[in-house]
Parts: C-alpha cells; structure tokens; sequence
C-alpha cells in the first residue's frame, strides 16, 4: 500500500498529548544508543509504572507511534518480555510491533493506515515488571486531514516527494527508501515554507569509509559546508543520521541546494527524509506545498516506491497558457462591445421613420405661362401684331429650351413698362402707354399709343418657353410651361 510523503510531526512534549500517572522526561541520555539514529528532537517520556498511559487526539487517516524499544526476556517458557506496550484508538486495541532486544531508537511501537479521514483518539500503554527497564514514548506522526492547520506544526518530508527535485548521478537504495550519490558535484534541490529545516540520511554499509565534503546554500546565498562523516564500523549501517540543520531562517518560502563534493571513494551523500519547522507547507507537493501524494515512501525507511527523476514545473508553458488566457479575455471584451454598439446602431436606425417611396409626392405647381386672362401687349407702332407661341412641333421644343441672356437696353430716355401677371384680366399701363395684360391665351400683342415725339422703330419680340426645371412629374399629371417675365421692347 503507498503511503503519503508528507506527515505531521508530534514530539513527546507537545501539550496535546495527555499522560496518565507519573512520567518522566529523558533528555539526550539515550541518544547514543543504536543505530537507528537519536531521538527526536532529542527527548522522549519514559514510566516504569505499570498501566500508565498517553493519549492523543488528531485529525487524520493514518497513524504510526515511535518510542525506544529495549526490551527483556523475564520468562522463556511463558514468553514474557519486559517491557511492553498495548496500543489504542477510539477505544479499539490495536496489534503492537514486536520489540527488539537491542536498544533502537525510532522504534515503531504502532501503526495503524486504514483510519476513516477524520478525528480520532490514539493511546499507549504500557506494560512493565522492572522499575529498571523503563518503557519509552519518543513521538506521534500522522496523516492530517486537509482541514488540519499547520501554522505551527512539524512536517516530515519523505525523499520521494515530488518537491525534491535530484539532479544526474542519484540512484536509490534500501529499497527505495532513500537516495544517493557518490558523484562529484551532484545537486539536489527542495523548495519549502518554513523557518528550518533538518536534513537526514543513512550511511550504507556498502561505501567507503573515507568522509567527504558537501555544501548546501539557502536562497541562492553563500555555500555552507559540511562533512559527510564515514562508518567507523562497515558491519552495520546508520540510519536516521542528521547530516545538517540549517540556522533559523525568517518565516516564509525558501529554496535550498544541496552539493555532493566528494567521488567514488568517498562517503556518499544520502537522503531519507526533511524535518521541516514551523512549516506551512504548500497545497501541492509539486509546488512545495502540503499535498498527500499516493506515490509515496514510509516514513518507516524499509520501503517505499522512488523516483530519481523528478519532472519540474513548465514555467514556459504556464506563462504562455496565460498570457493567451489573458488575449482571449481581451478579444472576449472588444467583441462584446462591439456587438452592443451594433445592436444600439440598430435600433437608433428603427426608431426613425423611412420614407414611403410610393406615397404620392407632393404635386409641384410650375411657374404658368398663360393666366386665365388675355394678355396683350401695346407697341408704340401704329400697327397692331399678334404673336401667338408655338406650343407644339420641334419648334416648340426648341423655342421651350431654357436659355440665358440679357434683354435688349430700352433707347435713351425711355424706361421700361411695369409689367404684371394676374389670374384674370388684368393690365398695367407704362409711362409710355404700353399696356401689359396677362391672360389664358397666352398672347402677346402690340399696338399704338400715344407718346410725345418721334416712335422708335418696333423692336422684335422672342418668345422663349420653358419647361419645368427638371422635375420629372408622373405621367398623369398635365404638362406645365414655364415662361419668363415679359420685357418691353424700346
């Protein structure tokens, strides 16, 4: 079954857990013991009375409880071992782990991964016959559920995380619990939110036992060193080896690369988990943040699947992604906007009236050439001539063309006649007795009136007809002539 990269850290001295009768605080004088490495944080809980007992709450799905295991054979017969421990959880009892009869620390006492997600009640208690063999609790470490805060928690970061990116020369072992290199100037990196962290390793048996350089720097700063210290003895391995703890660091995110300085006949450089302080870590594992991946290792280093190649986030891709995220919004917007200004157009263009093209226009009434009266016009002659029109023929088509010119200059001391148009028979009489009368048919006469001195010889007189304007009417309606004012002649 996989097991999530990433779990809550619970040190013995928490104020969450709660003890039952007396227990006692060891402080570093078992680190030493072993060779699964020191206790956490360097302190654990020991009672060298029978029946006591420590519970602790937590939300989560799956449990693992560590301690100190150095048990005892009071009785072979009867199989009695001294001590020993009965865990615990919501009041169902749980199967222990078997002790060993070597001193271990980071001992698995419990574990328990089919929890329902959620909240839960965990206790250990223990069984003891010899006050001078004390029972010992180092740790809780559990799998929070997404509501968990963790602000101020302590996390546990697997080397399968997807957040730790190794680079070449990097090979597995132990199962896949860890990694390794031997190679000169092998990098890994890991991003985290946090103010420290621990990094912890295990020393194969299988290596060299000349120590080696290594360097790591924090946020692109100056390289720190430190020594990878070799197996005095080849016959056992260590586990649970603090290679480095970085300087508390300000609260936030932080990157950090690790550099391998040695070669092939070195101790190698190595990688079981972090222990990451004060961690608000990351939703996402590939982000650096808290995610529970299923591709995951134990936190129990006997197995668990690796990878040496971890795959990083496409910046390219992402960046490009919303950059024409961004561009199809833009063009969303224009087309929106254009669209409405489309539909208000259309409808400003409803709200006005359009012309009925067969509705009737109106009727335009021409200038008319022939009132209703008879029009007659006096020469000073004697004589007495009519001129009547042509009104048909292509003479009256050339007589009608509209032409511009300038009436012939009246003789010296002599003036121009009043002229008049009226719908009946009207007339206006000159200064020198030409009468002007308008009338329907249109005709223009001449005759003698009286005037002082000599008549000036007849001048001869043009009719010019016009049509209309150039307003095509409809063919119904009647034709209507348009002539000119009316000059008189001398």
């Amino acid at each position: 079954m996989s097991i999530p990269t990433r779990w809550v850290m619970v040190d013995d001295t928490d104020p969450g857990i709660k003890y039952t009768g007396p227990w006692n605080l060891t402080l570093d004088t078992q680190n030493d013991m072993g060779d699964d490495g020191p206790l956490f944080n360097g302190t654990s809980h020991g009672v060298n009375v029978n029946g006591n007992r420590a519970d602790f709450s937590f939300s989560g799905s799956r449990l693992i409880i560590y301690g100190t295991s150095k048990a005892q054979l009071l009785d072979a017969n009867f199989g009695t071992i001294d001590p020993s421990w009965d865990c615990f959880v919501d009041g169902n009892g749980l199967n222990s782990s078997p002790p060993t009869f070597t001193i271990e620390n980071n001992w698995i006492l419990c574990e328990i991964d089919s929890l329902s997600d959620g909240p839960h009640t965990v206790g250990v208690t223990a069984r003891v016959s010899s006050p001078n063999n004390p029972f010992s609790l180092d740790r809780y470490q559990y799998v929070p559920s997404a509501s968990v805060a963790l602000d101020n928690a302590t996390i546990y970061v697997n080397s399968t995380d997807a957040a730790v990116q190794f680079g070449s020369g990097w090979t597995p072992f132990r199962n896949h619990a860890g990694s390794m290199t031997q190679q000169n100037g092998a990098k890994v990196t890991f991003d985290f939110v946090g103010v420290q962290i621990s990094w912890v390793s295990s020393i194969p048996n299988t290596t060299s036992t000349q120590s080696a350089p290594a360097t790591y720097s924090i946020d692109g700063g100056t390289p720190v060193s430190f020594q990878l210290a070799g197996l005095e003895n080849t016959s056992t391995e260590k586990n649970n080896q603090i290679l480095f703890q970085t300087p508390a660091l300000s609260p936030g995110k932080h990157h950090i690369e690790v550099v391998h300085g040695g070669n092939l006949s070195t101790t190698p450089l190595s990688l079981v988990y972090i222990v990451v302080q004060n961690a608000t870590v990351p939703a996402s594992s590939a982000s650096g943040t808290l995610g529970l991946p299923s591709n995951t290792a134990s936190p129990n280093q006997g197995s668990g699947p690796h990878s040496t190649t971890k795959s990083k986030t496409p910046i390219g891709a992402i960046a490009g992604g919303v950059v024409g995220g961004i561009l199809a919004i833009v063009a969303l917007i224009f087309l929106i906007l254009f669209l409405r200004r489309r539909v208000k157009k259309g409808k400003a263009t409803e709200g006005q009236s359009t012309p009925d093209l067969a509705a009737r226009q109106p009727t335009i009434e021409p200038f008319n050439a022939f009132p209703s009266g008879p029009a007659a016009y006096q020469l000073p002659s004697s004589s007495s001539t009519q001129y009547v029109p042509q009104t048909t023929g292509k003479g009256a088509l050339a007589a009608l063309t509209p032409k511009r010119y300038a009436p012939p200059p009246p003789p010296s001391g002599a003036r121009s006649p009043d002229l008049s148009l009226g719908s009946g028979a009207s007339e206006t009489k000159g200064q020198n007795g030409a009468v002007v009368s308008a009338g329907s048919e249109g005709v223009i006469s001449s005759q003698s009136g009286s005037g002082s001195g000599q008549d000036p010889a007849p001048l001869p007189v043009r009719v010019l007809r016009h049509e209309d304007s150039g307003v095509r009417l409809p063919e119904s309606e009647e034709i209507v002539v348009e002539l000119p004012p009316l000059y008189t002649p001398g």
